[in-house]
């Protein structure tokens, strides 16, 4: 922070530094949070010349707090041959589970080197496997359509697509969208192909308010106008694409944006992850005027900033949000956005010991939780009884509050509480008793007027002096 007079730089030692197989990364990168919401996933494309040691592949770098692992995860991809041109996006689909890479190849006339590949990402191991190409084919003699620019709606649902059309000199950049719940049939995504429109659409680039934004070119690779998709997650021309949205006058930006890191720009995120325990919604959206809430478990949709729901059960929800926000220009709350994303709850421990229950006094109780596996803590009024993993059961004899909490492998715990009371001892009243003994060697006598009192049913056995039984009635 002491460089630049303050404002702070990066020391020379710390920078220029040389990154193993770097050698032929040539226009693509793009980075993504790590699947544990900690490191980042820095991601690049080599083009290494034909016949070398070294294959065409896309390298994933991790980078932690502890610095960047200069060995990547390497991910071997179709050769592509560098001749002129290879520029266009590389773009990670906002649920981390595809990577889009367009290239332009304008000296390469076939389809399958002007086309954008379609992978699979692996936001855990950095994994990029290659699933198929595709583009835009016209009379197959000269440059056609261009792949240039890629975008996803901020919900996944939708990829948006730009080609530059250079058949019949139309010379101009063409919008097409496509839906991503077919992107593992190559032949179902290219049937999903809508055309939107044409105009300011390179470059494409979702931001912060929702929205997606593109630029044109002038001829010499830049433009003084973008054009807008005011609603990327709506199907087909609905999506509302705006040619020439915003004017610089007489200033000129790029064709193309600068990748943005996707986790910058997710519409909501949320803190927490269990089943059976508050999880917090926190809006990414600009100066909203009312958030609704639809949180795909069949619970009534709540209207608040930053809620709180309760997932009774662990699984994949999808969480909707409808935005309305206030319009500037016409004065009123007229814009609405909607978006979403799935939710993964886990799953938390359901341990279950049953209604309260009485015993006798003297007596034993055998508490079991249900055989599920985890860490289990055993708990009276007073103190823990007993911890271990899975220890499923205990065995108590005194009256009070027991509770049993179990934690899983996932951190997420589950907690059951029982009440063990005693029965009521029987209440013996002596005072009609009357004691007939035997007379004279006789063999009977009685015992009468006992008059017993508790909660049925009860039982009566008699014994003599010398415990022999002698009844089992009153």
């Amino acid at each position: 922070m002491n460089l630049d007079n303050g404002l702070g730089g990066v020391e020379a030692s710390f920078k220029n530094i040389k990154i193993n197989m770097g050698d032929f990364a040539l226009e693509k990168i793009t980075a993504v949070v790590h699947s544990n919401n900690r490191d980042i996933w820095v991601i690049t494309r080599i083009f290494p010349p034909g016949g070398g040691s070294v294959n065409d592949a896309y390298l994933s770098y991790l980078l932690t707090s502890g610095g960047l692992n200069t060995t990547p995860v390497v991910n071997e991809i179709r050769h592509i041959d560098y001749v002129s041109g290879i520029e266009g996006s590389m773009k990670i689909s906002p649920d981390k589970k595809y990577l889009v890479t367009a290239y332009n190849n304008k000296f390469q006339f076939t389809l399958d080197k002007q086309a954008f590949d379609i992978c699979w990402f692996n936001a855990n191991t950095g994994e990029i496997e290659f699933l198929y190409s595709i583009g835009k084919w016209g009379n197959g003699i000269s440059i056609q359509y261009e792949p240039y620019a890629v975008e996803f709606s901020p919900d996944s649902k939708l990829m948006y697509l730009t080609y530059f059309n250079e058949t019949d000199n139309l010379n101009h950049y063409e919008l097409f969208q496509y839906d991503m719940q077919y992107i593992d049939d190559s032949i179902q995504f290219k049937q999903s192909e809508i055309y939107i429109d044409s105009g300011q659409a390179c470059g494409l680039q979702l931001a912060r308010d929702g929205r997606i934004y593109g630029i044109g070119e002038n001829g010499y690779g830049y433009s003084s106008n973008m054009g807008v998709i005011n609603r990327p997650w709506e199907r087909g021309t609905a999506c509302d694409f705006q040619n020439n949205a915003l004017s610089f006058g007489n200033q000129n930006i790029s064709i193309f944006f600068q990748n943005i890191m996707l986790d910058y720009l997710y519409r909501f995120e949320w803190e927490g992850s269990c089943s059976g325990t508050p999880i917090k919604f926190n809006p990414n959206f600009i100066n909203p005027l009312q958030i609704t809430w639809d949180f795909g478990d069949g619970s009534p949709t709540v209207t608040a900033t930053s809620p709180e729901h309760i997932f009774n059960a662990g699984g994949e929800y999808e969480v909707h949000a409808t935005v309305k926000y206030y319009d500037t220009t016409a004065f009123m709350d007229q814009r609405t956005e909607e978006t979403s994303r799935v939710v993964t709850v886990l799953p938390s421990p359901t341990p279950n010991l049953g209604n309260d229950t009485i015993i006798c006094e003297g007596t034993q109780l055998t508490l079991n939780a249900g055989n599920i596996p985890g860490i289990y803590t055993w708990s009276n009024d007073t103190a823990t009884i007993a911890f271990g993993p899975d220890k499923y059961e205990i065995t108590v004899s005194d009256t009070g509050n027991y509770m049993v909490r179990i934690s899983n492998s996932s951190g997420c715990s589950g907690y059951d509480t029982i009440h063990v009371s005693w029965h009521p001892g029987p209440q013996i009243e002596e005072q009609n008793l009357q004691i007939q003994p035997t007379v004279a060697g006789g063999a009977t006598g009685s015992i009468t007027g006992l008059e017993v009192t508790g909660i049925p049913p009860l039982s009566f056995i008699w014994y003599d002096d010398s415990g022999n039984i002698m009844g089992n009635t009153l």
